[in-house]
């Protein structure tokens, strides 16, 4: 599909990288990662066909489209959002635009009573109205819908024009224009950043079934482990491919420095030996043939070269003394913005060592629950009772922008702190990687990720209790988002933060609580356990106010004798019993079938740690094909397992 071969380029006289080859070949799904400054982006670009390499090949096939996400949007203010997202599939405006140019000399061949170009016309006609329809023409707007809503658009949106949207929100369009347009490769340069959780699942489920080539970068770790069948990294300016996805990745990476390591120490000791023989006998004649031929083979000796790894920040947050039993809780409150009422008589307790992630969709009101417990937004009713042992700090997920551009690093940071406190401030900012002259640097110039970094730093400096944090990750690195991760796991406060990064909730969160039309539904352990049961429990709630609507007595209905009552109850325990004596028999059949992935994979596992399988490339990269949707099949499975009992739990409990 598309090939780079020994591409190396530089900026400014910098190297970027050199020597790099990557070949992506179709429905290959690729995650690329490296440190920030790594040339991820360049290379996105490069194989898109934007920016030109200083040497090296790039060689397209044939008719493959290449689709690119950018930074910039698309299109003119000025046009509704719809018609500015269909104008993405330029390919399949082309097409209707060669019909309409047919039609049209159809049209002038039959007023001139041309026979012969009529009926050629007419069959060029037939076959450009085939294609187009082959391509999804005649079916676009209606994609583009689904598109739309699927990243969070509302319908009553669409006729908006598009200079009216914030700039998150126009890149979400620039993003559904490129996924309307079915490139056959996708270059998607951080997807998520400016999408909620809700739409970033959906965009998950949207490139499960895309079926062209994708080239990801990502900095969300579950998303990629979802996505890719395997992860390129550019590390010191070379590019190294491991074929599975994310986190078996960083698991071979390891044992293969490691291995690597290990070898350089042993060839070391090697030299070491070689050189002590030749000082010894360099000056005895006798020895002088032997000498020379082992400074020649250690002078040819090709040199294990091992690398140390980039530094990550490093961090704790400071913590105030023990804070109370229930530190915040929520009485009866009413929340709206003018008549929009978002949360009517809304009770909501905090208990110490609650570790609480707020999901549900777009506009669900995560954010204005986290404004009511920092105070920022007042009930119009009810009350908000903070305990006296709190000491509050508020990460929102604009946190950047408040900034004072104008300030040097270390000036922002001092700004508004205790005298005392001072003195720790350039070491705070050491762990949160500026250093030396960086802490001069005035925040205009700062980087989106080093304004979040900035921005942690001043609340690592302040000691606290409860944070309360409105998507932190954004625009951090891979390794600054396992850092805060590993500072959050030593925090003994309480938090309760908000964020698209399923893997970042999944190792700081201890009770996800699921916001929608309202109401708080609180789900007791991490993401993993809240997707397998959301279904069940939230499905469980919906369909119990169904029942309790459809048993209301109706007006002018007979009442039922209390002998036609026992019958009926009989009648339905009978019901009951039936039924769940077939979920019990799908429960043994779904416990067997997960016996059995697990077997498989067990198995597959057992080739992917024997290094001999590394030998044949294609033989490596199916495995772990293979690996991946086994886990995926049996993910399936655990989630219908659990239905199923769920299922027959509430049968039970009704009997």
């Amino acid at each position: 599909m598309i090939r780079l071969e020994n591409i190396s380029k530089s900026h400014g006289g910098t190297p970027v990288f050199s020597d790099l080859s990557i070949h992506i070949r179709p429905g290959r799904r690729v995650g690329l990662v490296g440190d920030n400054g790594a040339g991820k982006t360049t290379l996105l670009n490069i194989l898109a066909g934007d920016l030109a390499a200083d040497s090296g090949r790039r060689i397209v096939s044939p008719g493959v489209r290449i689709g690119i996400l950018r930074q910039e949007t698309g299109g003119e203010d000025h046009i509704p959002l719809l018609e500015n997202v269909i104008a993405g599939a330029d390919h399949l405006t082309a097409m209707q635009e060669e019909m309409n140019a047919i039609t049209d000399r159809l049209h002038k061949a039959e007023s001139e009573g041309n026979l012969k170009a009529v009926e050629r016309l007419a069959h060029d006609l037939a076959e450009a109205q085939e294609r187009f329809h082959d391509a999804g023409g005649y079916a676009l707007e209606g994609q583009a819908r689904a598109i739309l809503v699927g990243l969070g658009f509302r319908p009553e949106q669409f006729e908006r024009p598009t200079g009216a949207f914030s700039g998150g929100w126009r890149m979400r369009m620039s993003l559904a224009r490129l996924l309307l347009s079915h490139p056959g490769l996708l270059l998607l340069d951080e997807p998520t950043n400016h999408l909620d959780l809700e739409s970033s699942i959906w965009l998950e489920s949207f490139l499960t079934n895309y079926d062209g080539s994708l080239l990801i970068i990502s900095h969300d770790r579950f998303f990629l482990n979802r996505m890719v069948d395997s992860i390129a990294e550019i590390e010191f300016g070379k590019l190294t491919l491991y074929p599975f996805p994310y986190d078996r990745y960083v698991e071979e990476k390891r044992i293969r420095r490691e291995h690597l390591e290990s070898a350089a120490g042993r060839q070391q000791k090697e030299i070491e030996r070689q050189e002590r023989f030749i000082e010894r006998f360099r000056a005895k004649n006798t020895k002088a043939t032997l000498v020379k031929s082992r400074e020649k083979a250690l002078n040819k000796m090709e040199r294990i070269e091992t690398v140390k790894e980039t530094k990550g920040i490093g961090f704790r947050f400071e913590e105030t003394g023990r804070i109370g039993h229930t530190p915040v809780e929520v009485i009866q409150a009413t929340v709206a913005y003018g008549s929009n009422v978002v949360y009517n008589k809304l009770d909501f307790s905090m208990r110490r060592g609650d570790r609480i992630a707020l999901v549900g969709p777009n506009g669900a009101g995560k954010s204005t629950l986290i404004k009511l417990l920092s105070g920022i937004l007042q009930p119009k009713s009810g009350m908000l009772k903070i305990s006296e042992s709190v000491e509050m700090r508020h990460f929102a997920q604009h946190q950047i922008e408040a900034l004072n551009p104008e300030n040097t690093v270390l000036e922002e940071l001092i700004s508004g702190i205790p005298f005392n406190a001072i003195p720790r401030a350039r070491s705070i900012l050491g762990a949160f990687l500026f250093r030396k002259d960086e802490v001069e640097k005035l925040v205009k110039v700062l980087s989106g990720g080093e304004k979040s970094r900035l921005a942690l730093a001043k609340i690592a400096l302040n000691p606290t209790n409860l944070m309360l944090l409105d998507e932190p990750t954004n625009h951090l690195d891979l390794k600054s988002r396992q850092a805060l991760e590993k500072a959050l796991a030593g925090y003994k406060g309480c938090i309760v933060l908000i964020s698209h990064d399923r893997a970042f909730i999944d190792a700081v969160a201890n009770k996800i609580i699921h916001v929608e039309g309202g109401r708080l539904t609180e789900f007791l352990g991490d993401w993993s356990y809240y997707e397998r049961t959301k279904e069940q429990r939230l499905g469980f709630v919906e369909s119990a106010a169904v029942v309790e609507e459809k048993e209301s007595p109706v007006p002018g209905e007979a009442k039922k004798s209390k002998k036609e009552a026992r019958q009926e109850a009989a009648r339905q325990r009978n019901e009951r019993r039936q039924n769940g004596g077939l979920l019990k028999k799908d429960l043994a059949t779904v416990e067997g079938k997960i016996e059995q992935v697990e077997a498989k994979v067990a198995e597959v596992e057992m080739k992917l740690a024997d290094p001999e399988t590394y030998k044949d490339t294609a033989l490596s990269v199916e495995l772990a094909r293979e690996l991946a949707a086994l886990k995926k099949e049996n993910e399936e499975l655990l989630r219908r397992w659990e239905s199923l009992s769920g299922q027959i739990e509430a049968i039970g409990s009704g009997m």
